[in-house]
């Protein structure tokens, strides 16, 4: 069934995105997500919901929501952004701010050459 999932996913995105995969274990789950892998995935899932016993056709449903999480992107205002990171409410970024933001957008470790202007 996975394959089934992974082979949707293709056709819709042009994504190669392929992962091993664990079917039968808990997973946290975001509402606006669902709703959005919902709205683009509405007839393979209503498909799914609509058979009695499992089918070869039928989408596993915590892969597709990590592949959507992985490959879906969104246009993110500076704002966004801003609250995202700005955890103390200073009106200005702190140094530990800022680390986390670079932390997050950078591999680690860090490397000071990647920020310098002479490159």
């Amino acid at each position: 069934m996975l394959i089934q999932v992974q082979l949707l996913w293709y056709n819709r995105s042009g994504s190669t995105f392929c992962s091993t995969f664990r079917e039968d274990v808990g997973f946290l789950l975001e509402r606006t997500v669902i709703e959005a892998v919902h709205e683009k995935f509405a007839h393979e899932i209503f498909n799914t919901a609509s058979h009695r016993f499992r089918s070869t056709s039928d989408i596993q449903f915590a892969f597709a929501y990590y592949s959507f999480l992985m490959e879906e992107t969104r246009a993110t205002s500076v704002r966004e952004i801003f609250s995202e990171f700005h955890t103390d409410y200073s009106q200005t970024w702190s140094d530990r701010e800022i680390r986390t933001l670079l932390a997050r957008t950078f591999p680690l470790p860090l490397d000071v050459a990647l920020f310098r202007r002479d490159n």
